[in-house]
């Protein structure tokens, strides 16, 4: 990777593709002449911001991570809290059936409070499927529907949340 700032539209394209590589631990390689549309993070945008991109083909998106994805990790880590388990194990892919209740329930509590949509959700937890977000949320619904306890626990995170973020805003 060079040291110097990128000043063209391909270079920007090149360092995003090293920077991808360097994360996922695999070999770099070139794409030529293939026209990219590159999604990156505000972060790694920061020393090309004021870059002109020559034509309509290299199009820079810089996606910024928003109020609604700092409520739902929020919401995680109050949740993940609530239950004595790591938030980092909430958002993990292990199936163990304490971490997934938890899981869905926090699912549930994040689509109740911040409106977001389930591919959104899904991308705070891991980059999961919306049909696996849609699955959580549903299973929850059943299981409010059929136990008090549960219905009664689950309103209480929402309100507490709810509170929580009146109170920070």
């Amino acid at each position: 990777m060079s040291m110097t700032e990128p000043t063209t539209a391909e270079e920007v394209r090149q360092r995003i593709r090293e920077v991808r590589a360097r994360r996922a631990g695999q070999q770099f390689y070139e794409r030529p002449h293939r026209p990219v549309m590159e999604v990156i993070l505000a972060e790694e945008a920061a020393p090309i911001k004021q870059l002109k991109l020559e034509n309509r083909h290299d199009i820079l998106l810089v996606a910024t991570p928003g109020r609604g994805t700092a409520l739902a990790r929020y919401c995680i880590d109050y949740i993940a809290n609530h239950y004595a388990v790591s938030a980092k194990d909430v958002i993990s892919h292990k199936r163990t059936a304490p971490i997934v209740r938890v899981r869905q329930i926090a699912i549930y509590v994040i689509q109740r409070v911040t409106k977001q949509s389930l591919g959104r959700i899904g991308q705070t937890f891991g980059g999961r499927d919306h049909s696996t977000i849609f699955h959580s949320v549903h299973k929850v619904a059943d299981l409010i529907e059929k136990n008090s306890a549960v219905r009664s626990e689950i309103e209480f995170l929402i309100e507490a949340i709810g509170q929580e973020i009146k109170g920070i805003q």
